[in-house]
């Protein structure tokens, strides 16, 4: 049967009270010899007396006994019957020391109140009380036997031994007697207080515990991040999530100043104090960050002050969200918004566009008939047909942003539709410098998705990377599956990513947030409508598209679809 906790640490209080005991032992018996050998040497010239050399005898088995004790320690199994064993001992180790120095008349007498005072200690007033009636009946036993001189004791001066009264022989039992019952119940009152106390403290000390266990794992399980400045506004403390948004462990944050970290916070944190509750901006406007890996982050902050329990402030408290998803639905509502602004213009213009164009492409082509055409006007309608038909094809691209083409999407492997893409691509004309295309597939991910559609998304795309490489370089398209899911059609589903990857100039970051904007483009002869119309489309199968972008180094556009549930 397991036992309770309150007698295992009972048991464990017991046994390093034995410990303390037995090094106590040892502490003064080594004084009492270091006394025995200062008292040989000064006063009997080197000569060892019958009574020193008895005390000399009981100090050495005193080492003995005491080291047969710790021998033993490990193998005991009940420690308060082995405590009284040692004081019993003791008792009469003591005996022995008091016959060997004098009997009534010997100092160490009094070391029969340590012995009590230790019992007392370790096994209370229980043990006190039985050793000092142990020590009682040995020491009245003793001095009796002195007085009706059935032994003489060594050491013992004539007068004392053969001469000293009746009364005083019962005076000085009494005495001792009455002052080793005195000890007991002192030191044992002051043990028990002293245990209470303990007792009190410890369950102090685990409500404490529990408190702080409990505030902690309050402050840990927040999904805000949590920092504590001092007024040096440097890192004292963050929780698990801030260690999260950072992407760096609080070892490498300590003490650091918070500038350091968030320098986009600027002088939202200048001054060094601030008044309770104030927030550190009321907007709620975004810190961009950039995370520690090259993550571009956008959080949202709020300050409090940190005070002591005397009212002074010590510090301050940040509290910080990443709010970059936010950030991004924003942006994501705004394209929409001009989307449709767009789409209404761009329908309104292509209707209006699209008939004069054909009556114009109409009209030339009748005078291309004509037999008696010369060159240069041959050539000056050949022009007129060629911008006709590419005004037509923009007026094209007009509708699709303005109407798309309703979602027709079929189950398709993405991976084999890029796949035929990048054959085609590779033999255009659109590669005509030093390109190299680079593929690296996961086979099965499956989405439900308009393959031809798909494939302008991924065209649009292969040639903004293409016309960023002036100079030439390496394309490389990605497929493989996400590790974040997406909610589709009521149900959490894998995410397909299609990345195209550039080696070209990058974009600038300023740049970054019109990329999407209908007419917005960077190229000579760019009509800013692919990129807005990929991500038309893709949206429109619950996807979106993401720009990572490095000036100098290049940039990565990824496409995320939701694949078909199971």
């Amino acid at each position: 049967m397991p036992m309770p906790k309150n007698d295992n640490r009972n048991t464990d209080e017991l046994f390093n009270r034995l410990r303390w005991l037995m090094l106590l032992r040892v502490v003064l018996i080594s004084f009492a010899l270091g006394v025995a050998i200062v008292f040989q040497i000064k006063y009997q010239e080197n000569i060892i007396t019958p009574s020193l050399a008895i005390l000399y005898g009981l100090i050495g088995v005193t080492y003995l006994l005491t080291l047969a004790y710790s021998l033993y320690l490990n193998k005991i199994k009940n420690y308060a019957r082995h405590v009284y064993l040692q004081l019993v001992l003791d008792s009469f180790c003591i005996s022995v020391a008091i016959f060997a120095t004098g009997g009534i008349d010997s100092l160490y007498s009094l070391m029969y109140m340590l012995n009590i005072i230790a019992a007392s200690i370790v096994l209370y007033r229980r043990g006190g009380l039985i050793i000092a009636s142990i020590n009682s009946i040995i020491y009245g036993t003793l001095v009796d036997l002195q007085f009706y001189e059935i032994i003489e004791p060594w050491g013992t001066m004539s007068a004392s031994a053969r001469y000293f009264q009746p009364g005083y022989a019962l005076y000085h039992i009494t005495m001792y007697i009455l002052s080793f019952y005195a000890v007991a119940f002192l030191t044992s009152y002051l043990s028990l207080q002293m245990k209470n106390t303990q007792v009190m403290l410890r369950a102090k000390q685990l409500d404490l515990d529990q408190l702080s266990i409990f505030s902690d794992s309050i402050i840990q399980s927040l999904e805000s991040g949590l920092i504590t400045l001092n007024n040096e506004l440097r890192i004292t403390y963050l929780n698990r999530a801030a260690e999260q948004i950072i992407g760096q462990p609080f070892s490498h944050l300590f003490n650091r100043p918070i500038k350091e970290i968030f320098p986009g916070l600027g002088r939202l944190i200048r001054t060094k104090s601030i008044p309770q509750g104030l927030t550190l901006d009321q907007r709620r406007d975004y810190v961009p960050f950039a995370r520690t890996g090259g993550q571009r982050l956008f959080l949202s902050f709020s300050q409090s002050a940190l005070y002591d329990p005397n009212g002074r402030q010590v510090g301050r408290i940040l509290l910080f969200n990443d709010r970059t998803s936010f950030k991004e639905m924003e942006e994501h509502i705004k394209r929409i918004d001009r989307l449709a602004v767009a789409g209404e213009l761009a329908a309104g213009v292509a209707h209006e566009i699209r008939n004069p164009l054909a009556s114009i492409s109409g009209s030339v082509q009748v005078l291309q008939n004509e037999p008696d055409l010369t060159p240069v006007n041959k050539r000056l309608m050949d022009i007129v047909v060629r911008e006709v038909d590419r005004l037509n094809h923009l007026v094209e691209e007009f509708l699709l942003l303005s109407k798309p083409d309703l979602p027709k999407g079929v189950p398709i492997d993405i991976s084999q539709v890029v796949d035929e893409t990048l054959d085609v691509y590779n033999n255009s004309t659109n590669l005509d410098r030093v390109i190299v295309l680079k593929s690296d597939l996961t086979p099965r991910l499956v989405v439900d998705i308009d393959p031809e559609q798909l494939r302008q998304v991924l065209w649009n795309l292969l040639a903004n990377a293409t016309d960023a490489m002036p100079a030439g370089g390496t394309i490389t398209v990605t497929t493989r599956e996400d590790e974040k899911k997406t909610i589709y059609l009521g149900h959490e589903v894998p995410t397909a990513v299609i990345e195209v990857e550039d080696t070209g100039e990058g974009i600038a970051p300023d740049d970054l947030d019109s990329l999407f904007i209908p007419f917005f483009t960077t190229k000579e002869r760019g009509t800013g409508l692919g990129l807005a119309i990929s991500l038309r489309i893709v949206e429109n199968y619950s996807g979106r598209i993401v720009v990572d972008s490095k000036p100098g180094q290049g940039t990565v556009f990824a496409v995320y679809l939701p694949m078909v549930p199971s």
